[in-house]
């Protein structure tokens, strides 16, 4: 059962000229814009999580190269970067990384196979973590 709608002159004016120059009627451009909305509306809402990704990309990859840096060279100077870069990571993003800084040191004082295995570990967890809170955590 056809309903009808109130709409503007200039709104109805824009709707015939469309359907016209179509050679559809005008229910049918109505359509067709409301799927266009609402595909829009579903591609803005999936995009409001990239800023969040990008933040989850940032801290991972930093972490990851801070700690590769020093698995590599395991000086204090690096011991000092690791620190500072996963301290930043629990100031802001709230992540512990006590664990992390610990297994890190034993690795300074003794760098073994098994050490750097934890290591990596470690790190993986605390990137794990990063993901986790801001891609999944609203």
């Amino acid at each position: 059962m056809p309903k009808n709608i109130r709409v503007p002159d200039e709104l109805y004016e824009r709707l015939k000229d469309l359907a016209s120059a179509k050679k559809v009627p005008l229910w049918k451009v109505i359509l067709e814009a409301l799927s266009v909305y609402e595909s829009t509306e579903k591609k803005a809402s999936g995009l409001s999580r990239l800023p969040r990704l990008d933040k989850a990309a940032w801290y991972s990859y930093k972490l990851s190269a801070s700690v590769g840096s020093f698995r590599e060279k395991p000086t204090e100077g690096n011991l000092a970067l690791l620190t500072q870069t996963a301290k930043q990571v629990e100031e802001r993003l709230g992540i512990k990384v006590d664990l992390l800084l610990k297994v890190a040191t034993e690795y300074h004082k003794k760098p073994s196979t098994q050490n750097k295995i934890e290591l990596n570990d470690t790190a993986k967890l605390i990137v794990g973590d990063i993901i986790a809170k801001l891609l999944f955590e609203l």
